[in-house]
């Protein structure tokens, strides 16, 4: 019972269906289901981001695979590679990153190449650090005992995409700068610009303007990664092809452009077809040497221009930009009343949400997406079927109090203000402002004792339905049947606040009581005709305040009046009912009212005074009228002649 009044407030399911949503989605988010997803979505705003202005610091001298076919070798004996690297230093080139391993030795002149590597400090070689040592490859042996080795590493996520760079990896004993990292540093000390520790953040890099936070595990959209050693995300503003690149066929043969390779890193390296050494990166795949050339170009530009590295939030302020999603998303399904309305607010919110992350990115901070996304969505979905549910659930509930006793006009207007009258999943109890019209049989008993059950029946149903169908007819509502009792009300379930549509309600009771026994004449007739009984109906007439609500228990609801105006109408319609003489102003329908009724309706029937009597349950006397006729109509006297008795109608 409370849980269904609690999941019936629209409010209170307004805040926990999105609290709901929030737990399940950072849930998922910590399972690490929607990595991949929120990585897709990182890739694709930075393949859409705007490119960097600052010229690229770096170039390529690339290996091509007409190159190979030219030289007719590979790998590339030692000679020809120190000749390559003794030219790139002679162009002025600022640093020189060899993107090839040369462990042993390849071919002659390898005393060559290990005193052009030992003797340039501006050249840095590679080491593959590995994390099965048997995997490992040494750094040149001219390079050996020297700070310029560093390691060429390559970070893959777990969808083999490279988003991360590597500023330093150890082993426990050993700690090897990566590639970037030292090109970057030999480029910066010509600036005078070296590596320091942070001074907030002792544990921190700090390079030029810029400081470089290790990456977290839990860094943007990543669950759990493995962030073993100096990790920073990488933000791929400068597009690979913006990178010079050149052959060394250019360079050993001298035709490069003038000053091409001047004051820039210089990174030599493979992007032949035969030679395997290709990544994906969110802006497409590129060879390893371009993926160390963007390394180093990164921190180089955010050293000098203070561009910060991609940031991220803690956890939980991402939990919190969840949770206001998701709340949204309760919102906007709230606001919808139509599905073109749901799609358009939804597909705003969406709209919103990939404004706020693709700000984030312009401005270095990576905004997650996809979360907050699935939030706004499940709960715009979960509230729209908890109000469809709930829309079924009150309608159900409303036709099955109402549709077969009011009109369709009262109906709609109660369905369409629903809010004011439904709260729980109940009507809420209303003090009105009515009047009850109650209808019993005279002398019915007696039918039912004469007539077989199908019988009496088939003559009870033609009564009942004739009284029905005028009550609705008057803008009544059937409230319940008592067996040959029948009771309505007038100005019921939607409020009557003014006097006038009081006055309204009085006639319109009043005029359905003339009208049924108008229609009886013709229903008796009927009756009679099949040697069936003829009708006698007392009618008792009461306005005033009712209490008007539901009763009973959930699953067999009843909305009924109850109240002193009520049980005032059931005494009038009772009244005398044993010693009261009919005549023919009665009719086959006598209808009496109550001084409240009198009051409302003036002039507009004819009415006579009867009595004033004490009734049971009520300490004041009721003054009782019998309801003649419409005003308009001639009065009919009495068949009887003047003076004489009223001749009473023998009835049933």
């Amino acid at each position: 019972m409370l849980f269904r009044r609690l999941t019936g407030h629209p409010y209170l399911m307004a805040l926990a269906i999105p609290l709901l949503v929030a737990a399940l989605v950072m849930g998922a988010r910590a399972s690490g289901l929607l990595q991949k997803p929120e990585l897709a979505f990182r890739d694709h705003l930075l393949a859409n981001q705007k490119e960097q202005t600052n010229p690229p610091t770096v170039a390529i001298v690339a290996v091509t695979e007409q190159d190979i076919q030219r030289l007719g070798t590979w790998p590339l004996p030692d000679r020809l590679l120190a000749r390559l690297l003794e030219s790139i230093d002679r162009e002025g080139a600022a640093a020189i990153g060899l993107d090839i391993y040369r462990d042993l030795p390849v071919g002659e002149g390898s005393e060559r190449l290990e005193r052009e590597m030992r003797e340039n400090p501006r050249v840095i070689g590679v080491t593959l650090f590995a994390d099965d040592p048997f995997n490992r490859i040494a750094p040149p042996r001219g390079l050996q005992g020297t700070d310029r080795i560093a390691a060429n590493d390559v970070l893959l996520d777990p969808d083999g995409v490279v988003r991360r760079g590597l500023l330093f990896l150890d082993d426990g004993t050993t700690v090897f700068p990566a590639l970037g990292l030292r090109l970057a540093t030999l480029f910066l000390a010509e600036r005078q610009i070296f590596p320091l520790p942070d001074p907030v953040e002792p544990g921190w890099l700090r390079l030029g303007r810029t400081t470089f936070p290790p990456l977290d595990s839990h860094f943007g959209g990543y669950t759990g990664i493995d962030d073993r050693g100096y990790q920073f995300p990488m933000d791929f503003r400068l597009p690979p092809e913006r990178i010079p690149r050149y052959t060394i066929t250019q360079v050993l043969d001298g035709t490069l452009p003038a000053g091409a390779l001047k004051g820039r890193i210089v990174l030599v390296g493979v992007i032949s077809t035969s030679v395997k050494d290709r990544f994906q990166t969110p802006l497409g795949g590129v060879s390893g040497v371009t993926l160390h050339a963007l390394h180093a170009d990164q921190l180089v530009r955010s050293a000098l221009t203070g561009h910060a590295l991609p940031s991220s939030w803690s956890q939980s302020e991402e939990s919190l930009w969840i949770l206001l999603w998701a709340l949204l998303g309760g919102v906007l399904a709230s606001w919808s009343r139509t599905p073109v309305w749901f799609a358009l607010s939804n597909g705003a919110g969406l709209l919103v949400l990939y404004g706020f992350a693709h700000l984030g990115l312009e401005q270095g901070v990576w905004i997650v997406g996809i979360a907050p996304a699935l939030a706004m969505a499940l709960s715009a979905a979960l509230f729209t079927a908890w109000m469809v549910t709930r829309f079924n659930r009150e309608r159900r509930m409303l036709m099955n109090l109402f549709s077969r006793h009011v009109s369709d006009e009262v109906a709609h207007h109660l369905w369409e203000h629903r809010e004011e009258f439904i709260e729980g999943g109940r009507l809420q109890p209303q003090l009105l402002n009515a009047t009850t019209l109650f209808a019993d049989i005279r002398e019915f008993t007696p039918v039912a004792e004469r007539l077989s059950p199908r019988e009496l029946l088939e003559w009870l149903n033609l009564y009942l339905e004739m009284v029905a169908r005028k009550v609705l007819d008057y803008g009544g509502m059937v409230d319940d049947y008592y067996g040959d009792a029948i009771k309505a009300n007038f100005g019921v379930p939607i409020p009557r606040m003014t006097t006038a549509e009081m006055r309204e309600d009085a006639v319109r009771a009043i005029s359905c009581a003339l009208a049924v026994r108008e229609a009886l004449r013709d229903l008796n007739a009927r009756q009679m005709a099949r040697g069936a009984p003829a009708v006698q109906v007392r009618v008792g007439i009461y306005s005033g305040p009712v209490v008007a609500g539901s009763l009973g228990s959930e699953r067999r609801l009843k909305y009924t009046t109850v109240g002193d105006t009520v049980n005032s109408a059931a005494r009038l319609e009772s009244f005398d009912s044993a010693s009261w003489l009919w005549d023919d102003a009665d009719e086959d329908c006598r209808i009496l009212v109550g001084e409240p009724t009198v009051e409302l309706v003036g002039d507009r029937f004819r009415l006579e005074f009867v009595a004033e009597r004490r009734v049971k349950g009520k300490q004041q006397p009721l003054r009782i009228y019998r309801v003649l006729g419409h005003a308009n109509e001639s009065r009919q006297e009495p068949a009887s002649s003047p003076g004489a008795p009223p001749q009473t109608r023998t009835g049933c």
